[in-house]
This record gives structure tokens, C-alpha cells and sequence, in this order.
């Protein structure tokens, strides 16, 4: 019996540490490299960062940004999976699909200052709601999906879309979570469509079956502090 034991719990440490090892070596780095910057600079057109004083400039640069990504990339081909889609190839490709323009966004928008998180919306459907056996159904199947990027203003967390002209601004010009968009859809300013169905709002999720960003294992992509953060938040 205690060799059974044992023998159980060597599989359950070997277990945990397959898993550790293969979220550190698919973690995605949100650090800006100097091709990033280099790329994001012929994106934006300018060299130097726009000066912010207030609430009113974060949200004239953010729609800002925002177009000249549409406008760099104005296809909706998507880059192949299994390959790179950093700015750069987002540049090069001048077309993408919501994962691929919401990687630029997060990194456009991080250079001109403004601290920015992947966000992966997972959508739900109104029969199952968004408790946690419904997420764990959705997130392993092949469930609608969609990738943004929030944006931390002074004003709180702003949701800034990848395929539609659009941030989360209420009626009164006030941001709103990219988690609340559902629960807030009435009080929104031209909401598109999405936000009509019950839905996560995943902070450092990337996809879930590997296929973006290098090495290109067969295993979900995340960068773990967002993650990790967003699951003791969600407590």
C-alpha cells in the first residue's frame, strides 16, 4: 500500500513539473523589443511619444494609436498560426485578425506610455451563464473567441477593440472594464455586437492551443503575472 502511495505521488510531482515547465517556456513576453519600437514608430508615423495632460489626451492618443493599426493593417487575412506576429510582421503582413492586431495594440500603446494588458474574451452563451463549470466547458472547447487590449487611464481600465473602431466608453465618457461590458452593454457607447452575449474577460490569455507564439507547443499561451493576477482579482 505504501509503495502504491508513493508511486502516486512521484506521477503527481512529475506531473506538476511537466506543467511548470511548460508554462515557463510558453510564457509570452510583453517586453518591448528594439524591432517592436522600430515597428510601432513607422505604424504611429512619429518618433516621439505624444505629451498626455490629461484624461481627454489619453483618449484622443488611444483612438489614435488604434487607427493607425487599422490603417497599417487594413487586410483580414490573418498570419498563419505558427508563426510570428509581432509588430513587425503585422507591419510586413498589412493584414491581420483580432490576435493579430491586439499584440500590437498592446505594444503601441505600452511605448506611448500607458500601462496595457492582453485581454482573451472567451464568449459564453445565456444558458450557461459565467460560472465556474461553464467556463471550464467553454474554455476547452471551441468556443467564440475574441483578443483586445486594456488600457489603464486615469479614469480606470479602458477596453480598446482590434477589429472596430471602438473603446468601452459609457454614456457619460467613463471607461469600463472589458469584464463589465456585458453586464454594462446599455450604458455603452455603440457597442458592437459581441458584447451582447455573456463572456470572460482573461487578462494574459493568448490562445489556447499554442499556435502563436514561439515555441508553438501544444499548450495554452499565457503571460503568467497577468494571468495569475487576474484569477486573485476574479477572487
Amino acid at each position: 500500500m505504501l509503495k502504491f502511495k508513493l508511486r502516486w505521488l512521484h506521477v503527481a510531482i512529475a506531473a506538476v513539473g511537466i506543467f511548470l515547465l511548460l508554462a515557463f517556456v510558453t510564457n509570452v513576453p510583453t517586453r518591448l523589443e528594439r524591432e517592436d519600437i522600430f515597428a510601432i514608430k513607422a505604424i504611429l508615423g512619429t518618433q516621439e511619444a505624444p505629451q498626455i495632460n490629461s484624461f481627454e489626451d489619453e483618449i484622443r492618443v488611444i483612438r489614435w494609436a488604434q487607427a493607425q493599426v487599422f490603417k497599417a493593417a487594413p487586410g483580414n487575412e490573418p498570419i498563419p498560426e505558427y508563426e510570428s506576429r509581432e509588430p513587425m510582421d503585422l507591419l510586413k503582413a498589412r493584414s491581420g485578425l483580432c490576435f493579430d492586431r491586439a499584440r500590437t495594440l498592446d505594444k503601441a500603446l505600452t511605448w506611448l506610455g500607458f500601462e496595457a494588458r492582453h485581454v482573451f474574451i472567451l464568449f459564453s452563451d445565456p444558458q450557461s451563464g459565467t460560472g465556474a463549470w461553464s467556463f471550464i466547458k467553454h474554455a476547452f472547447s471551441r468556443s467564440g473567441s475574441h483578443a483586445v487590449t486594456e488600457v489603464k487611464t486615469t479614469r480606470g481600465w479602458v477596453l480598446v477593440d482590434s477589429n472596430s473602431p471602438w473603446i468601452s466608453l459609457d454614456i457619460n465618457g467613463l471607461p469600463v472594464e472589458a469584464g463589465d461590458v456585458h453586464k454594462k452593454r446599455a450604458e455603452l457607447q455603440a457597442a458592437p455586437d459581441y458584447t451582447l452575449v455573456p463572456l470572460w474577460a482573461i487578462r494574459g490569455m493568448y490562445s489556447r492551443r499554442g499556435q502563436f507564439f514561439k515555441p508553438y507547443v501544444l499548450f495554452p499561451e499565457f503571460n503568467w503575472p497577468d494571468f495569475l493576477q487576474w484569477v486573485f482579482d476574479s477572487e
